[in-house]
């Protein structure tokens, strides 16, 4: 039997993690209509294939 519980953590404001989940939904935004593609999404390995030379940092 599986038991899945939800626990609650309050995370202190802070500049760089800030950052870094700002840049992260600005990627995820940039690389949404490839991921979806029109309807037929494609897989992590087609997807990676197709982005990660132009959002590698």
């Amino acid at each position: 039997m599986l038991i899945q519980k939800t626990v609650q953590i309050i995370i202190e404001p802070d500049p760089d993690l800030r950052e870094t989940l700002d840049t992260f939904t600005e990627v995820c935004n940039q690389i949404s209509p490839t991921a979806y593609n029109s309807g037929k999404p494609l897989n992590a390995l087609r997807l990676h294939k197709a982005v990660y030379a132009t959002t590698r940092v």
